[in-house]
């Protein structure tokens, strides 16, 4: 009898196996790299900013950043905890770069969200919004809007 249970249990694990296997079959290579690859959008200005370059850092604090030429979105947040978090200039930080080679013209967050929606926890990546409003050292400020983070890696 024993036997018998054993032989069910085994061929249900083979199945739910081959049925995790194949769940991506009948996706085309670029649907697949497009469920993987890390992007960061937002509007800076009004404009559509957008770019497949963007990574997570987790140290004490977990940085979730994005580069398009030479500019830089920068999200830092205590944690990898699913969430809002409002920007506060301390713990819950975020900037603008708009050229890394000269940082005398960073923007600097002094109101908005950071927004950690989901966290595919096999592929490691998290997913999430941002919004803000930033100043520079000449007083510049300057509004991002709409932004989204989607398969930022978490490691």
């Amino acid at each position: 009898m024993k036997k018998n249970q054993l032989k069910k249990s085994i061929i249900l694990l083979f199945g739910a196996a081959l049925l995790v296997t194949f769940s991506n079959c009948g996706k085309s290579e670029e649907e697949i790299i497009e469920e993987i690859t890390p992007v960061m959008t937002a509007k800076i200005k009004g404009e559509v900013w957008t770019t497949k370059v963007a990574a997570g850092v987790n140290s004490t604090l977990y940085v979730i950043s994005g580069t398009k030429d030479k500019e830089i979105i920068a999200l830092t947040i205590p944690s990898k905890t699913i969430g809002v978090y409002t920007i506060d200039g301390l713990n819950n930080i975020a900037t603008f770069i708009p050229d890394y080679d000269t940082l005398a013209n960073t923007y600097y967050a002094y109101e908005g969200t950071i927004d950690l929606k989901t966290m595919n926890t096999i592929r490691t990546q998290v997913n999430g919004t941002f919004e803000f409003t930033a100043v520079n050292s000449s007083l510049d400020t300057i509004h991002i809007t709409e932004g989204t983070f989607k398969n930022i890696p978490t490691k």
